[in-house]
């Protein structure tokens, strides 16, 4: 193979070639020892017209990534190329290295970043949506459902009702406030405290929070940021803890 088709083999390819970070002087070098077998360094700088230095380096990193092996036993060192085949077998496998690399280092981080902003919400509910959502927040599916009744705006009909039928496949734990709590009557299922005065309503589920509060009108805030899940928890159990079991003479 001459000269001349070697140039015009790596003209072809190089454009491929340069996505590895292989440059045309490396194809070159290794097409020419593919065609002429082994050779030395001061050989190759010949025939290419390079300096023998940057021929030298060029054959190290040829060495290093599988493409040509080195017989350090002749001197000066000979050089050879391995075959085409087994030399696509190392460009591959060097490149699921990168690729498998660039996930980790990159990809992964990117997509935990992006999912931790993108899979929680902090949305303000309006007075006119506030019996929507907390009926929505029964009807998901949940090991558990917390809530705090503080006010009467709860008590409502279709509330009642699913509450009570949840009961029968969640658990279910109610703190309510002595002013409110013999105006519903709660199924057996339900476990049921009382306390004398709350801050706010609210309903934790599996899946988020519920936070209430009344001014002049009841507003809340819904999340599901598991930190925000978490901390409600914990604050429902600290009030569960203080609070009296229904029916309880204390």
């Amino acid at each position: 193979m001459s000269t001349q088709i070697i140039d015009e083999i790596v003209n072809k390819i190089s454009k491929y070639a340069s996505v590895l970070g292989v440059t045309k002087t490396e194809l070159k070098i290794y097409l020419m020892l593919l065609n002429k077998g082994k050779c030395t360094a001061k050989e190759l700088s010949d025939i290419i017209n390079i300096p023998y230095t940057k021929v030298y380096g060029i054959l190290s990193r040829l060495e290093k990534r599988g493409w040509i092996k080195k017989d350090s036993k002749k001197k000066p060192a000979v050089y050879e190329a391995l075959p085409i085949k087994e030399t696509w077998s190392n460009v591959k496998h060097e490149l699921e290295e990168k690729l498998n690399l660039f996930e980790r280092e990159v990809i992964e981080p990117l997509d935990m970043l992006i999912s931790q902003h993108a899979l929680y919400n902090i949305l303000a509910i309006p007075n006119d949506e506030i019996l929507r959502t907390s009926l929505n927040m029964l009807r998901e599916y949940s090991t558990k459902y917390l809530i705090a009744i503080s006010f009467d705006d709860l008590i409502n009909d279709k509330f009642l009702e699913l509450l009570n039928s949840t009961a029968f496949k969640s658990t279910i734990k109610v703190l309510i406030t002595k002013d409110l709590v013999n105006r519903i009557n709660f199924s057996p299922s339900i476990e049921v405290k009382v306390l004398d005065s709350m801050f706010g309503s609210g309903i934790i589920n599996d899946n988020g929070v519920l936070l209430m509060i009344k001014t002049n009108l009841l507003s809340g805030i819904y999340s599901n940021h598991r930190f925000i899940v978490d901390i409600a928890t914990v604050y429902f159990n600290y009030l569960w803890e203080r609070a009296v079991k229904l029916g309880s003479n204390s």
